[in-house]
């Protein structure tokens, strides 16, 4: 690919830029992606721009889905830098390990880069040990003052860093569940003024059902408001007289209602004042 050569101009290097750039924004190269961070930072790599390399590798390593020869590819870039270029040998060593994971047993240099592996997780383990003890051995000729000054920097930057490290994960968890909704209570319905159905224009007098009639066709029932009083008399000018059947007291009309003059319907025009 373009990312194989090294000396380039401004101008082409700015080209080339351009091009990864619509290399990976073209939704076809989704599966690609990582192929095109592993070729950028080939070209970051043969410039010696070695920590931009390193970034483009960890994207390279993100983006690949279902490629695990080219993310051994992308892990071995990575040791070869911390190892011949940085001389970082713990973080080549992990490198290199993750490279024989992910590489086939198949491969070419698969024997090779095992090798290398082993002889660097045993180089990084002893550099760890020498280094340990160089410490150990600097601080035992410390004077006691000296020492308790430099453990407590020690443990300051232990606090710090711990402090650090529990933001970060209480960061992520709160992010992941995010803020508490408490469930709030439904907003009250609100009540019409007017009814949803106009109504009519011309109300009509309800009519009480009529009593069922009689064998020749004429109501034996009446109303109370309808009964009359009946005054009973006795014979000759003495006798007395009394009422019976006490007229019952109509009841009063029913309210008729009024229709809203307030609600106004597409279809029906504000009446009028009075």
């Amino acid at each position: 690919m373009l990312a194989q050569v090294s000396d380039l101009s401004q101008k082409d290097r700015a080209r080339l830029d351009k091009y990864f750039a619509a290399l990976l924004k073209d939704s076809k190269n989704k599966d690609y992606r990582d192929k095109v961070y592993y070729e950028m930072a080939r070209l970051n790599y043969r410039e010696k721009n070695y920590a931009e390399a390193l970034k483009l590798l960890q994207k390279s390593i993100k983006a690949t889905t279902t490629n695990p020869l080219q993310k051994s590819y992308t892990y071995l870039l990575a040791g070869r830098i911390y190892y011949e270029d940085l001389q970082k040998y713990r973080l080549a060593a992990a490198y290199y390990d993750s490279t024989v994971q992910n590489l086939s047993k198949e491969a070419k240099t698969y024997a090779a880069i095992k090798e290398r592996s082993d002889i660097l997780r045993e180089f990084a383990k002893q550099y760890t040990i020498i280094e340990t003890q160089d410490s150990l051995q600097a601080l035992a000729k410390l004077s006691p003052a000296e020492l308790d000054q430099r453990l407590n920097l020690y443990a300051d930057a232990e606090i710090a860093a711990n402090q650090k490290e529990a933001d970060r994960v209480a960061a992520l968890q709160k992010s992941a569940t995010g803020p508490r909704s408490w469930p709030r209570a439904p907003p009250a319905a609100a009540t019409p003024r007017c009814p949803a159905v106009p109504p009519p224009t011309t109300r009509w007098p309800l009519t009480p059902r009529r009593p069922p009639a009689g064998a020749n066709g004429i109501s034996t029932t009446r109303p109370p408001w309808a009964r009359r009083a009946l005054t009973l008399c006795g014979s000759g000018a003495t006798g007395s007289c009394r009422t019976t059947g006490a007229p019952a007291a109509r009841p009063a009309a029913r309210p008729t209602r009024q229709p809203m003059a307030a609600c106004r319907w597409p279809s029906q025009a504000m009446p009028a004042p009075a």
